[in-house]
């Protein structure tokens, strides 16, 4: 084996040989650029339509497999049998011997790196910064766990790199405004499974079957793109159980069909390197069982990161305008000088002691296992190490200008819309007990505990608890209306007045809300808190309305997700494959009087707060036209031809759950009056990260609402 090296092999070794400062840099740039290409048109392909990660990844997965088995005929075709099969994912998994007694740990590893990389395709979809997600996805966090875990290493160090890395991510979650729980819950996830994954690689000790000797490629370890066969058959069984429609796109420009024709791309060439968007998690070659990466430099992965994370921050622009800020930058650079630390306190570790070997070379033969151009002569080393320090100074210099200068650039203040008014003199906004708040609650079969427990916790909030309150239930459950009221009076904060009515159990809870409306229409308070029995991230929303809910607010949304839309959109989409016929809101946009193109941010969850004015400011005909469509059985939108949506393929349309609901809880804030983008407010997560480390908030009181003058 050791006189027959392959032809990638000896190309890489030569190409070493004469520019070894760039052979440090080529493969990487080379990692780099198809990062940057996934990474940014995946989250472009998300943006514009295509939805659930699923149906992208599978994607990306069949046309890798495409790919593998079009490199599997032409290794049967050539001469040069075993220099090929040791690229395609069948001579990997043929040699991995899955049934040794390895076998185990080698399926648990796969298992890891598979959900690792579902949860980084859910991260990029739900995770809105992707500056921020890259933060958090490219270190190698598994360095920190080894490091923990020698004994050879003093306390105080270990203390303190736990702490650097605590320091850093800290820094990056506390000061991004766009959290968000899926988010955080599938980016944990990624950076969990994808930890653990590494830390269950095998190390490559297997003997070649012929030679006795290291074999290049190692048998007792398969690389994690042997995952992918695995993956694509888990990723085709959760699709089936959830019945996602793999076929179903929205409409596809050209423009969007070439950024997936290049996502695609782009992800064949990460599989076949790794099986991660973020970062290298394997060698790029191995040399007679000895995993090598071209390089010992520590500072290779670090520069790999910061460019990486440059290039993904200025391609964000052109996607979704979402950037970082300076203190994230800080945090960032702050974990990976931590881990640049914990992986030279390693070397330095290894090389005092006494019985230290290079992993998977024996000692007696170390001399032999070493690839040939490490042998070149000590001067020439030494003036090519200094020239790529030279060079990996101005390209970090580089990085980092980019960097402050993309921040620097980003901060510029929202042009505000004709209705929405942010008030920069926060001096008038003070409470009193002559304003008046109504709680409308929309509940089926919650019980009275679930109602006064909720209402009660809403009305200690300083912000609520200085109003003469009133709770009006909308009750559309038939079964013992009578005890439920009286149970809700007893629990009830005495000062609360209580009306229970009861309502059809028609058109969601926007029928009840539209009802209240209509009915009360010149009896309305000053303010109207809308919300279902069981409010959706209850502890997120009392910092946001201990924050934000003052006087002067004229609608306040409680969703959990921002997204924003035009007008002027024809065909309408949100992360969650809602669109809508563009009939049926013209009609809406006609009966709120909306004309030219204006930003409205999307509401979700059916929980926000609008002023009296608000309300009286639309004609009376719009919330008609709203609950007509919502509980008339002869309406548009329960006709069979709207049905046959391309968003509604696996959805039942009924009057108790009609799917025009789902259009109207995401036009609250339009039908009211509330435009703008409002892409400065800070998310439920981050508000409430923020209350809890005493911050306060994020901007202007006028970023998160549209404020009646």
């Amino acid at each position: 084996m050791l006189s027959q090296r392959t032809s990638y092999q000896s190309a890489i070794e030569s190409h070493v040989q004469q520019v070894p400062w760039l052979g440090n840099l080529d493969h990487r740039a080379l990692r780099i650029i198809p990062s940057t290409l996934a990474v940014l048109t995946t989250k472009a392909i998300f943006v514009n339509g295509f939805h659930h990660p699923l149906r992208l990844l599978l994607l990306h997965l069949l046309a890798t497999l495409l790919w593998e088995l079009i490199l599997w005929i032409s290794s049967r075709k050539t001469q040069h049998t075993s220099d090929a099969k040791d690229y395609t994912l069948y001579e990997l998994a043929r040699r991995a011997n899955i049934f040794s007694r390895s076998g185990a740990k080698l399926g648990l590893r796969f298992a890891c790196g598979i959900g690792a990389l579902l949860c980084e395709y859910v991260a990029i979809y739900r995770f809105r910064s992707l500056p921020a997600l890259s933060m958090l996805l490219l270190p190698d966090w598994s360095q920190i766990v080894h490091f923990v875990r020698h004994k050879d290493i003093a306390i105080a160090k270990k203390a303190a790199a736990c702490l650097g890395c605590i320091v850093g991510v800290a820094m990056i979650l506390v000061f991004e405004y766009q959290l968000s729980e899926v988010g955080l819950k599938s980016t944990g996830t990624a950076i969990f499974l994808g930890l653990a994954a590494q830390l269950l690689r095998q190390e490559p000790v297997a003997l070649d079957d012929y030679e006795g000797t290291h074999s290049w490629i190692p048998i007792a370890s398969a690389r994690d793109r042997t995952l992918l066969l695995p993956l694509a058959i888990f990723v085709t069984m959760v699709a089936v159980y959830l019945r996602e429609y793999l076929i179903y796109t929205p409409p596809l420009s050209k423009t969007l069909l070439a950024v997936l024709a290049v996502n695609t791309l782009a992800a064949v060439i990460l599989f076949q390197y790794n099986g991660s968007y973020f970062r290298q998690t394997e060698p790029l070659a191995t040399f007679n069982g000895i995993e090598e990466d071209l390089d010992d430099d520590d500072m290779q992965p670090f520069l790999e990161a910061v460019a990486l994370q440059t290039v993904i921050a200025l391609g964000s622009f052109m996607i979704d305008s979402s950037t970082v800020s300076i203190q994230q930058y800080i945090g960032f650079w702050i974990a990976l000088i931590t881990l640049l630390w914990v992986s030279r306190q390693f070397r330095s570790s290894a090389v005092s002691g006494a019985n230290y070997t290079p992993i998977g070379v024996s000692p007696h033969n170390t001399e032999q296992r070493l690839p040939d151009y490490e042998t070149v002569d000590m001067p020439k080393t030494r003036r090519d190490t200094e020239w790529s320090g030279s060079l990996q100074a101005i390209f970090l210099a580089v990085c980092i200008l980019l960097s402050v200068s993309l921040i620097l650039s980003s901060h510029t203040l929202p042009r505000p819309s004709s209705r929405w008014v942010p008030r920069h003199d926060h001096s008038d906004l003070s409470f009193n007990t002559t304003r008046s708040l109504d709680f409308v609650v929309s509940r089926y079969d919650e019980s009275a505990a679930q109602v006064a427990q909720q209402i009660n916790s809403l009305y200690a909030l300083p912000s609520i608890g200085a109003l003469a309150s009133r709770l009006v239930v909308y009750s559309t459950n038939d079964n013992d209306t009578g005890g439920f009221t009286q149970d809700l009076q007893r629990l009830l904060h005495p000062t609360i007045d209580l009306v229970v009515s009861q309502h059809p159990n028609v058109g969601r809870e926007a029928a009840a809300y539209l009802s209240h409306i209509l009915s009360n229409y010149h009896n309305l308070s000053d303010h109207t808190f809308f919300l279902q029995a069981e409010m959706h991230s209850p502890n997120l929303i009392y910092p946001r309305l201990e924050s934000y809910f003052v006087p002067q607010t004229g609608f306040l949304s409680l969703s959990d997700t921002h997204y924003q839309l035009n007008t002027c959109i024809n065909q309408p989409w949100d992360h969650s494959t809602w669109s809508e016929d563009p009939g049926v809101l013209n009609a809406i946009y006609e009966q709120a009087n909306i004309t030219g193109c204006k930003d409205y941010a999307l509401t979700y969850r059916g929980q926000f707060i609008v002023s009296r004015s608000r309300v009286l400011a639309q004609n009376k005909q719009l919330y008609s036209h709203l609950l007509h469509n919502l509980v008339d059985p002869d309406a548009v939108t329960h006709s069979e031809e709207y049905l046959k949506q391309p968003w509604l393929p696996s959805k039942q349309d009924s009057l108790n759950a009609p799917l025009f609901g789902f259009t109207t809880e995401r036009i609250w804030g339009l039908a009211f009056g509330c435009e703008g983008k409002m892409d400065k407010c800070p998310s439920l997560v981050s508000s409430a990260l923020r209350q809890s480390l005493g911050m306060g908030i994020k901007g202007d009181i006028g970023d998160c609402q549209c404020l009646d003058p």
